[in-house]
Parts: structure tokens; sequence; C-alpha cells
């Protein structure tokens, strides 16, 4: 007697195998990749935050300092030193914003550039002698929306977050247009 089998089934078998063996080898590479960038997103997200908190620390010095030096109750002594310092930080914070502005969004190295505007020409105006509140308000007025659009960069599903996006993508008349239009 003959053999039941086909000769053909066995090459079938074989190729269903290889196929299967070539399908998971390709799902496997396919999972890593996705894994691979999801782990480099988390890595320049967290990079961000920290060049960030890095940026906010420099800001936030340079607001103290300017806030102890415009006072005017700093002896001569210690006003030379602060000024020193003042100026100090100011490059600091110039040096954060180089690094910024290669890997931060393009909305937080305009809120950031903002900053820095507002405190060379507060430093500017401090060092004179002729600072006003309008300029250190100024300052934290831009620092505030450097750090706002910061957060939204660092974390993009906080509530807060969405919530600010819909206010914006509300804002634009000609979205709204189109809403007005689908009630009709």
């Amino acid at each position: 007697m003959g053999d039941p089998t086909p000769w053909w089934g066995t090459l079938v078998v074989a190729a269903v195998g290889f196929g299967g063996v070539l399908w998971t080898q390709l799902a496997t590479a396919r999972r890593e990749r996705r894994r691979s960038e999801r782990e480099e997103r988390e890595r320049g997200r967290v990079l961000r935050a920290e060049l960030y908190a890095e940026f906010y620390r420099v800001m936030a010095e340079f607001r103290r300092i300017a806030e102890e030096y415009g006072t005017g109750r700093v002896p001569k002594t210690e006003a030379t030193a602060l000024r020193d310092r003042l100026r100090e930080v100011a490059d600091d914070g110039a040096d954060v914003f180089g690094r910024l502005r290669l890997l931060a969004a393009p909305a937080v190295v305009d809120a950031a550039e903002a900053v820095i505007n507002a405190t060379d020409r507060y430093q500017g105006v401090l060092l004179r002698g002729s600072s006003t509140e309008d300029d250190m308000t100024r300052m934290q007025r831009s620092l505030k929306t450097a750090v706002d659009a910061m957060r939204v960069d660092v974390n993009p599903d906080e509530p807060a977050t969405i919530a600010r996006r819909m206010r914006g993508w509300l804002r634009r008349p000609s979205r709204l247009r189109r809403v007005d239009e689908r009630r009709e």
C-alpha cells in the first residue's frame, strides 16, 4: 500500500510552519519597535522636564536676587556682590535657554524667549536704578506663561491641558462657523 498523505501535504505543512515563524518574528519586531519609540519619547519628556525645572530654578533665583537688589535697602558692599550675582544668574539663564531652544517645543521656546527678554529688560532697568513694579510684573507674567507652556509640553494628557486646548480650539472663529453651520 502507498502512503495515504499526498506528497504536497508535507510542503504545505512546512510552508505554514515557516509562515507562522515569519509572522511571529515580524510581530515581535513591530512590538519591540513600538516599545523602543515609547521609551525614547519618555526619555525625551523626562529630559525636557529636567531642563524646564532648571530654567525655572534659574529664573526664580534671578527674581529673588532682583527683588532683593531692587529694594534699595542693601548696603553698598552687598549691592556690588548682588549686582555681580544677578549678572551671573542672567548668564546662567541664557545658557539654559540655549539648550531649551534645541529640545523644547516651539510654544515653550517662544514663552521662554519672552522670559529672557523680560529679564534682560528688567536687569537693565534695575542696574540703571530706575526699576518699576511694572517691569517686575511683566517678568513674572512671562515666567508664568512659560511655566504653563512647559506643563502642557511635559504632560499633554493632564485635564487642565486638555481644557486649555479646547478653549484655544473654540476661540478660532473659523471653527465656530463650522459648528454653527452644522447646527443649521
